[in-house]
Parts: C-alpha cells; structure tokens; sequence
C-alpha cells in the first residue's frame, strides 16, 4: 500500500489507493466558499510615523528593538485609527448556473485566481481543466488549455501567475509540470519539474529570472516529516536557492480497507497547524509568516531577514470547544469528490471516511493568529487575522511594504486576489450553490 504525507502547498489532504492495476485512480476536489458583504465597509488604521485619528480609536502602541541583529517592530492590540478606505461597488459577479458553459467553473480557491492592470480576471477551473479569462466587467475573454497530457493540456491545475510578456502560468501537479499561454496567442511552454519526488505548493510567483514555489518533500509513515521549503526556480524548474523553510509539522494518518484487499491511507496535518502563507513583493522581497503567533518576516532577494513584524495579543490556547468544534465541521463536510476505479465510493463510504478522519484528528495547543495573508499590486500586505474563532478571519490588517502598519478592516470577507489598480476579487456560492468570482472595487480618499 502506498502512504503519503501530504506537503503543505498541495490540498489539505491528500488520498492514495492500494490498487492492482496502474489504472486505478483517486482524485481530490478543491473547494472553497466565501462570503460577501462589501457596501460601505471602512478600514482604520494609523501608520507608524503618524497617528490616524478620527472615529476609529486610538493608535495601537508601537515597540521598535532588535533582535538577532534583525529590526523588530512589535503592534499592540489595541484598535487603529480612521484611515478613510472603503469597499464599494461590485463591478462584475462571474458564474451562472444556466448561462454559456465558459461561465461554468469549479469552485476556485485563493491560487486559483489572479487579475492583471487592466483589471482583468483570471480563474482556474479545476473540474474543466482550464483556465478562463474575463473582462473587467465579466464578459468572458479567452480559455487556456484543456483535459489531456499534450502540450497546452492539464491534468490538475492548482496554481496561477501573470507572468513576463503577457503570460499566463499554470501549475499541474497531475502532468508535473508548468505550462505557460502567451495571451496574445501562440505556442503553450510547457516546463516539467525535475525531480519526481517533490510535490509543488498550490501558490506560484514569476519572478525575473525564473519562479518561486514551494516544494514540498513526500514521506512515508515511517518517515520523519520536513519542512517545506519555499524555493527558487530558474526558468527550466531546477532549484537556484531555498529562501525560506517552514517548520515540519505533525501528520495523522487514517488506513480504510476498500475490500479486496485494498487501502486508502489518508494523511492530514494536525488540526491547528499553522499555515504556511508566503507572498511576493515587485522589489524581490518576500513575505511569509509561519508560527501560532501574529509574526511574519519580511526577507530581502537573497532570504536573509530584514524586518520581523508582530502584533499582540499572542496565540491563544485550543480548548475542548475549538477541538470539538473542528472534528464537528469534519463530520459536516460533504467530502471531497473522489473516485475510486472510475466511480465514487458513495454517501456510506464518504461518512465512514468522515469519521475515520475525525477519530484520528490530533491538535496543536494553540490557535493560530494568521489566517491568510496577500500582497496586492500597490506591494500592500493584507493580514487575515482570527481573534477567538479558530481559522476565521475576523480583521484584516493592512500594512505598507515596509511593515508598517496602514490600518484594519473589519466585517469583510478576505480578498482572495486583486485585479486594476483598486479591485479586489472574492468569491461565493450562489442561492443554488453556484461558484461566482466577484470584482469589488477600493475606494480611497484622493
């Protein structure tokens, strides 16, 4: 039987079957929901070198030292200032149940998305194995790639840049490759990554002279598990340098028989791990945050740290109501579409499943402060931020590429990517469930 620990950039996890024959297959459906509440949400804030003043509240304490030579800016907890910035109109809702089929999506998740000056809208379509492309306003523009192996074909598109010269970039982990479509038309470039025993991470930046990406390390059960290591690429996908390494993080594996004599083993990291979030800047620097606590570490082109950034209060401990509330929402889930032999396993086995995840969940002693992170095209870095709801974002802090902080934005949801100059792009469900992409624009005060 093969068993995989699942690296941290692929889907929460991962299922591998036992089979007698190479042509048995499992596959893992992405989802992700959002929420959408935008009219006339204000964010406040104040940066470091001045106070916001206004309705909002007072200026959070701010304590500047240095620690292991690396400048450290530490925020208190206290609320922010006015600072002015609004969400307001929803400038395109993309995704219909019965409208033309290239409106027809999988649900996309943050690396399915991305948006370029113009204001355009890019979304994987992980079930069609494509790529769409919208206008400003919604109208569909263009469609790259399609089911198959061949050149300018996907397999398991999971992640998505703009890149030099108009292109667009896709990951496919299923083909193990990159695969790159010149807007302005012509010939796909298709990269396979070298190594077969890496599994690349579900977020994607083209940087100068190649990519950056994480790439995760498969083990098995009796394996000690790795960090992943975020790292760069050169154009042909060998590694140039590791800038960055996460913590390794526990691993929880479930065995169920199929009969015949066969297994799923499924491997899930331990609940209130802390995501490892990563973004890039335009000058080469790169955010990631990776610990329980509200840190994250500005590095600069060669990895090395130049600023730390904290914000109180410390991650606070799981109780027995976050841990039964977590193994509550894995019983809930519809679970992921799987086949298995070509077929699904059906609603008994799905909830056998549910529960066999949910008896072997172990947890983490704290609850992570970061929920996501995201630089827009201004070099801003957005914070998700949960307070006492495990894996919610309840704030979004909104910081400069410095680090210093711009102000906060309450009651929103968190922007998935960005699109123009002051769009941001989210998503939802539909009354009838339908996926939809929504552009929103960014008002700030001239």
């Amino acid at each position: 039987m093969n068993r995989v620990s699942v690296p941290n950039g692929l889907p929460r996890w991962l299922l591998k079957a036992a089979r007698p024959a190479p042509s048995s297959a499992t596959a893992v459906r992405r989802r992700r929901i959002g929420f959408l509440s935008l009219a006339g949400a204000v964010l406040a804030g104040a940066g470091l070198g001045a106070c916001g003043g206004g309705d909002g509240g007072g200026t959070p304490a701010v304590v500047v030292d240095t620690v292991g030579g690396v400048e450290r800016v530490t925020y208190g907890a206290g609320p922010a200032g006015a600072l002015g910035w609004s969400l307001g109109d929803t400038v395109a809702v993309i995704g219909e149940a019965l409208g033309p089929e290239e409106y027809h999506f999988e649900a996309p998740g943050p690396s399915d998305l991305a948006g370029d000056p113009a204001g355009q809208v890019l979304v994987v379509d992980s079930r069609g194995a494509r790529v769409l492309e919208y206008g400003p306003t919604g109208e569909h523009r263009a469609t790259y790639g399609r089911e198959g192996e061949g050149p300018g074909e996907l397999r398991g598109p999971m992640a998505l840049a703009l890149g030099p010269g108009d292109t667009v970039w896709v990951g496919d982990w299923r083909n193990r490759r990159l695969t790159g479509f010149p807007r302005g038309g012509g010939d796909p470039r298709v990269v396979p990554y070298p190594r077969a025993d890496v599994f690349p991470g579900a977020e994607l930046a083209v940087l100068d002279g190649g990519f950056l990406q994480v790439m995760g390390t498969a083990t098995r059960p009796d394996e000690a598990v790795v960090g992943d290591p975020l790292v760069r690429l050169d154009p042909s996908l060998d590694p140039v340098d590791t800038l960055w390494t996460r913590p390794p993080t526990g691993v929880d594996r479930v065995e169920l028989d199929l009969g015949d004599g066969r297994q799923i083993a499924i491997a899930m990291s331990q609940e209130f791990t802390p995501p490892f979030h990563w973004g890039a800047l335009d000058d080469g620097r790169v955010v990631v945050a990776d610990s329980a606590d509200y840190v994250f570490r500005i590095l600069g082109p060669d990895g090395v740290v130049r600023r730390l950034v904290e914000r109180d209060p410390p991650a606070r401990e799981a109780t027995d109501a976050d841990r039964e509330a977590a193994r509550q929402a894995v019983l809930d889930e519809a679970g992921p579409s799987v086949t298995i032999d070509g077929a699904s396993p059906g609603d008994a086995f799905r909830r056998r499943m549910a529960e066999a995840r949910a008896d072997a969940m172990t947890f983490r002693d704290r609850i992570p402060r970061i929920v996501r992170l995201r630089v827009d095209p201004q070099d801003r870095i957005w914070v998700g931020v949960s307070e006492d709801s495990a894996g919610v974002v309840q704030r979004i802090d909104v910081y400069d590429a410095g680090g210093d902080l711009l102000g906060e934005l309450r009651g929103v949801p968190f922007p998935d990517a960005f699109t123009g100059q002051d769009r941001v792009i989210t998503t939802r469900t539909d009354e009838l469930d339908v996926p939809q992409v929504v552009v929103v624009e960014l008002r700030r005060p001239a």
